[in-house]
């Protein structure tokens, strides 16, 4: 930005938001293909999501995961 001719404190103007993480590294990817391939027919987007997050035990109301996909 100071190429562009900015003077003023960037971190001040924007601060960083908090990140809600739900998933661990490689941990959705690896939800996803689970799901795939336990999958008996083509499955939409929206219901991988809801797999997901039931395996989670994912409640949207208080946004808080109460396991790990893998269980730990």
């Amino acid at each position: 930005m100071g190429t562009l001719g900015y003077t003023g404190n960037l971190d001040a103007a924007m601060p960083r938001q908090k990140r809600n993480v739900l998933f661990g590294p490689g941990e959705l990817t690896r939800g996803i293909l689970d799901e795939l391939r336990t999958a008996a027919e083509p499955l939409a987007s929206r219901d991988i999501a809801r797999a997901i997050l039931s395996v989670r035990e994912y409640d949207p109301a208080t946004e808080a995961p109460k396991q790990s996909i893998r269980g730990e």
